[in-house]
């Protein structure tokens, strides 16, 4: 079996915070990050997320080991919100979406991913590429 090829700096990522209220006035840029991927697979989808207990998220199987994701919570009502979490064991919430928010971040590699929505079901746009 051939050894997974690298493929140098084939992720970027951008990032800029920027906090402005008052005399608080606080900016985070880290700016053209590159990572190594490992795989070549990805998967994107809009999955709708219920409100009756955490259910999974679904990744098509071609991606082995989780990488890059984002998550865009849809809704443009305000009292609808969604946790993501991991669900190893416990479901364990680490991100709440507000109406229209996102998220960026590298995924453990291995732990499943589950959703809660609050208010009504939301539909969660989900993109994850491989490691």
């Amino acid at each position: 079996m051939a050894e997974p090829t690298i493929a140098t700096n084939a992720i970027t990522a951008t990032a800029l915070l920027k906090v402005a209220r008052g005399e608080y006035d606080v900016q985070v840029n880290k700016s053209n990050k590159t990572f190594n991927q490992f795989g070549k697979n990805a998967d994107s989808r809009v999955q709708t997320i219920g409100t009756s207990g955490p259910q999974d998220i679904s990744i098509i199987s071609d991606v082995a080991t989780n990488g890059w994701a984002m998550f865009i919570n849809l809704s443009t009502n305000t009292s609808h919100w969604v946790d993501i979490g991991t669900t190893n064991g416990s479901y364990w919430a680490f991100s709440r979406l507000q109406a229209r928010e996102f998220a960026v971040l590298p995924l453990h590699p291995t732990n499943s991913l589950s959703a809660q929505a609050y208010g009504a079901e939301v539909n969660l746009q989900i993109w994850v590429n491989e490691r």
